[in-house]
């Protein structure tokens, strides 16, 4: 089969790409994150929720419950007003996976290096991941990026962190 650019794709290669209408990955996505929206929300009343003065623990979780149902309906409404609309997205890109093994190794990490090298390690590699800088950029940016969250939690939250 002919590609775009003139060049010919082997069955094989067609046949390792999976693709599903843009349309009908908005509407699996809206669900499965409305899905995550009404857990959040119900697990939340559970907590006192406060007022906006005095929020208890709820009130975040709540909010952001509310948020994302939101969210959720607008994209689902959107995949349905763009019925029209037959272009395909490719499944599973590299960058994606890459992305999830680097949260998973930020989950195991975070005890056992500590907050502030396991944030600058994630923040370098997915801007490496993501974006075509140099090394020493993606450096800088996850040491810039965990300074920040270091200012941020223990400075103005008061919120101690691990190995900081």
């Amino acid at each position: 089969m002919a590609s775009a650019n003139g060049q010919t794709e082997s069955a094989t290669t067609k046949a390792h790409k999976a693709s599903v209408e843009a349309r009908h990955g908005d509407a699996a996505v809206a669900v499965a994150l409305l899905t995550l929206a009404v857990y959040v929300i119900w697990t939340a009343q559970a907590m006192p929720v406060g007022s906006i003065a005095s929020p208890g623990p709820g009130f975040f979780p709540l909010g952001l419950g509310i948020a994302l149902a939101a969210t959720s309906l607008g994209l689902l409404l959107r995949s349905r007003i763009i019925a029209g609309d037959r272009s395909s997205v490719e499944l599973m890109h590299a960058s994606v996976g890459a992305a999830f093994v680097i949260l998973m190794g930020v989950a195991f990490f975070f005890d056992l290096l500590g907050a502030l090298p396991t944030l600058a390690l994630m923040l370098a590699i997915l801007s490496r991941t993501f974006a075509p800088i140099a090394w020493w950029k993606a450096a800088l940016f996850g040491i810039a990026g965990a300074f920040a969250a270091w200012i941020f939690f223990v400075r103005l939250l008061g919120v101690s962190l691990p190995g900081a």
